[in-house]
C-alpha cells in the first residue's frame, strides 16, 4: 500500500521496484469528478494523463491477490463506507509498466513526480 501523492505513475513504480514485478493500469477504470473533467476540457488537458501523472491526490493505492479482493473490499466498505476500485493488475514482467485505454496501449507524454530526478 502506498499513498499516491506523487501520482499513480510514480507510485506504482515504487511498488514494482520493491516487489520486483510489473503492472498494467487500465485507464478506463479510473473515476473522475465532473469538476476535474470540466477543467481538463477547458485547459486542453488529457484527463487520463493528468490523472496518472498529477500528484497531491492523497489517496491510497494497494495491491491484493485477486482471490482476496472481494473479502477485502467488503471489509473496507463496512469499515469506511467507501468502495475500493480496481484500476489494473500486477504482472510478472519485472519493472514493466503498461498503461492501457480500453485494452489498447496508451503512451504517456508526461511523468509523475520523482523526488530524486535532477
Amino acid at each position: 500500500m502506498i499513498d499516491i501523492s506523487d501520482g499513480i505513475e510514480s507510485d506504482i513504480k515504487r511498488i514494482m521496484e520493491s516487489s520486483q514485478c510489473g503492472a498494467e493500469i487500465e485507464l478506463s477504470l479510473l473515476t473522475f469528478s465532473s469538476s476535474f473533467l470540466n477543467i481538463s476540457r477547458q485547459q486542453g488537458w488529457n484527463y487520463y494523463e493528468m490523472a496518472v501523472t498529477g500528484g497531491e491526490d492523497y489517496c491510497l493505492m494497494l495491491t491484493v491477490a485477486p482471490d482476496s479482493f472481494k473479502s477485502i473490499s467488503s471489509a473496507y466498505y463496512k469499515e469506511f463506507g467507501n468502495s475500493l476500485t480496481v484500476i489494473g493488475k500486477i504482472t510478472e514482467k519485472k519493472k514493466v509498466l503498461d498503461f492501457k485505454l480500453k485494452g489498447q496501449p496508451f503512451n504517456l507524454q508526461k511523468h509523475g513526480y520523482d523526488h530524486f530526478r535532477l
